[in-house]
């Protein structure tokens, strides 16, 4: 079978050189240079060597989800199914901010929606 040549279909924007702004060739004068960097580079690249990797399963609490990023030290996630044995999303700390904003009730209000 022969391998896509430069053009075809098969071969990502990104390695055409398109970006997608919209700005043709007139745009930002380092876009060889930050698609050059994204070609030749991977994302463990990035990671240091000592980071902490934590997964968590889909059947863990939230309260000891929210405790573990916090033990560890970390502001995100990813979610194990076990039953489809795969990564489903990411869990960060902005899911817990939108928790808390949503259900959190303060003993201060009234359930009729005052200040007592």
């Amino acid at each position: 079978m022969e391998e896509p040549g430069p053009g075809s279909a098969a071969e990502s924007p990104v390695e055409r050189g398109e970006t997608g702004t919209g700005t043709g060739t007139g745009g930002d004068p380092l876009r060889g240079a930050y698609t050059s960097f994204m070609k030749s580079h991977r994302c463990y690249d990035l990671i240091p060597t000592s980071s902490k990797l934590v997964v968590f399963d889909t059947s863990l609490q939230v309260k000891k989800a929210f405790f573990a990023l916090v033990t560890n030290g970390v502001r995100a996630a990813p979610l194990w199914d076990s039953k489809k044995q795969s990564f489903v999303g990411m869990l960060t700390i902005t899911d817990f901010i939108n928790i808390l904003h949503r259900y959190y009730r303060s003993p201060l209000v009234r359930r009729g929606g005052g200040v007592p």
